[in-house]
């Protein structure tokens, strides 16, 4: 099931920042790990929605995290299941279709440029 959530600005280093000024890029991270069988079809999903972007919009920089690295992130950003998928303060956990992805962008895009 498709979940999806609002967070809270996060404190993790490199993760999810918020700055007074927004980034020119917008930066998803995709949280997969070794074990997961649908991380590495939503990271080339995530993939494909961020080059279609580019080209009419707005860079976005797609990032692999893998928690099998980082075993800890998981309790820190509160990730209960995988793959997880996170947007300035929002995430989508499962696997979710190309325009769950655009949208969750568009919404980190239309926060940051009213914020």
């Amino acid at each position: 099931m498709l979940q999806k959530r609002e967070l809270e600005p996060l404190e993790v280093e490199g993760l999810c920042e918020r700055s007074k000024q927004c980034p020119r890029s917008i930066r998803v991270t995709v949280f997969t790990s070794g074990t997961c069988p649908f991380c590495d079809i939503a990271l080339e999903l995530v993939r494909i929605v961020a080059r279609d972007m580019a080209r009419h919009e707005r860079l976005v920089t797609v990032v692999e995290y893998n928690i099998d690295d980082d075993p800890e992130i998981v309790e820190a950003l509160d990730i209960v299941a995988l793959p997880t998928i996170l947007v300035g303060g929002s995430k989508i956990t499962g696997l979710p279709n190309a325009d769950e992805v655009e949208d969750l962008i568009h919404g980190s895009a239309i926060l940051c440029s009213s914020g």
